[in-house]
């Protein structure tokens, strides 16, 4: 079944043509089982964040 909802969004930038960087952030919400299980309910939260940046470098030919 569904284990949760949520809203994620990123960006992609190219500050050089081989090179990419991408940010990304997210908020969901567990629901049922994942949301009661005893690991959340000791030490979690039902309501989940992550965030995170890549980074990326193109061997050869730059991208286009």
């Amino acid at each position: 079944g569904l284990e949760s909802v949520g809203l994620a969004g990123g960006r992609v930038l190219r500050p050089q043509p081989r090179t990419t960087v991408t940010r990304f952030a997210e908020q969901s919400r567990l629901l049922g089982d994942a949301a009661d299980s005893p690991l959340v309910q000791l030490r979690g939260s039902e309501n989940q964040t992550r965030v995170g940046v890549a980074i990326g470098y193109r061997l050869g030919a730059a991208w286009r």
